[in-house]
C-alpha cells in the first residue's frame, strides 16, 4: 500500500487497489472462472490505436481511494452487477428494448457516478478519454460523499443493450474502453460493461430532450434500456478494425 490523498474523503491515508470496473464484470467474460493472466484491451486515442493490458480481474487504480470509501463504492458495484448481469430484462411490446420494473435507483445512479469520479481521477489509460474536469468532478464528488443521487436531470443516466444475436455471440463477452460522446450537442461519458450492457451518464448543465428524456432513470419509474444492433454499431466496426490490426501487430 502506498499512502496518499483519497480522492473522496480527502484524508491522507493508506490507499488501496481500488476498482474502477469490478472484478464480477470481468468474471461474467468467463463463466467457468476468470482467466489467468492479463486481457489485452485496444484503445483508440487521437485517431491512433494502442494496447492497454487489463488484469482479468479487472480495472483497478491503486492511487485514489483508501479501504473505506472503496468499500462505500463496492455496494454500489455489487448491486449493478446484480441488475446489468442477472436481472431478467422484458423486452417492449414493440420489441425496440427492455424494461426493468423494479429497481432501486439511488444504488444504480451513485453506481454509474462514482464510475465516472473514478475514471475521471484515475491515471489509469484506459480511462483517458473521460477526463469531466474539475467542476464536474467536485460535484459528483459532493454527491457520492452524500450519498444523494440528484435530481434526475442532475447526470442524467439512460441505458442501451447490444443485441445479443447469436451470429455475434461476442456483442455481450467484450468491455470496450469508456468514452465522452456528444448527443444532440450534449455531452456524456460512455460505460460499456459484459453482458452488452451500455450506459450514457451525462455530463452536462443542459436538459435532455426527447427521446433520451423518456428512457433516463428516473426515480419511481421502470427502468428502460434501449436495444443496439450491435452488427451495425459503430463499436462493432472498432472492434473488427482493432483485430485486424492486433493480429497484423502478433504475426509480424
Amino acid at each position: 500500500m502506498i499512502k496518499g490523498d483519497c480522492k473522496l474523503c480527502g484524508g491522507y491515508k493508506d490507499l488501496c487497489k481500488a476498482h474502477i470496473i469490478a472484478r464480477p464484470f470481468f468474471k461474467f467474460l468467463y463463466p467457468d472462472h476468470v482467466a489467468n493472466g492479463t486481457l489485452i484491451a485496444l484503445s483508440q486515442f487521437q485517431n491512433k490505436y494502442r494496447k492497454i493490458k487489463v488484469p482479468a480481474a479487472g480495472m483497478y487504480d491503486s492511487g485514489i481511494l483508501c479501504a473505506e470509501c472503496d468499500n462505500v463504492f463496492g455496494k454500489y458495484d455489487k448491486y449493478a452487477a446484480e441488475i446489468l448481469l442477472k436481472a431478467e430484462f422484458d423486452e417492449t411490446p414493440e420489441k425496440e428494448g427492455y424494461v426493468l420494473n423494479t429497481y432501486d435507483y439511488k444504488k444504480l445512479k451513485l453506481f454509474f457516478l462514482s464510475l465516472v469520479f473514478r475514471g475521471s481521477v484515475s491515471k489509469h489509460k484506459a480511462f483517458e478519454r473521460i477526463l469531466v474536469g474539475e467542476e464536474h468532478e467536485q460535484k459528483i464528488r459532493d454527491l457520492l460523499l452524500a450519498e444523494k443521487p440528484g435530481t434526475e436531470d442532475e447526470y442524467s443516466v439512460f441505458l442501451a443493450k447490444f443485441d445479443d444475436s447469436i451470429r455475434i455471440p461476442f456483442a455481450t463477452k467484450n468491455i470496450p474502453n469508456p468514452r465522452k460522446i456528444r448527443l444532440e450537442g450534449i455531452n456524456f461519458c460512455i460505460f460499456y460493461f459484459s453482458n452488452g450492457m451500455i450506459a450514457y451518464i451525462k455530463i452536462d448543465k443542459r436538459k435532455l430532450g426527447m427521446p433520451y428524456s423518456g428512457v433516463m432513470l428516473k426515480q419511481g419509474h421502470p427502468c428502460f434500456i434501449i436495444k443496439i444492433e450491435y452488427e451495425t454499431s459503430a463499436e462493432f466496426k472498432l472492434l473488427m478494425e482493432s483485430a485486424k490490426i492486433f493480429f497484423q501487430e502478433k504475426n509480424n
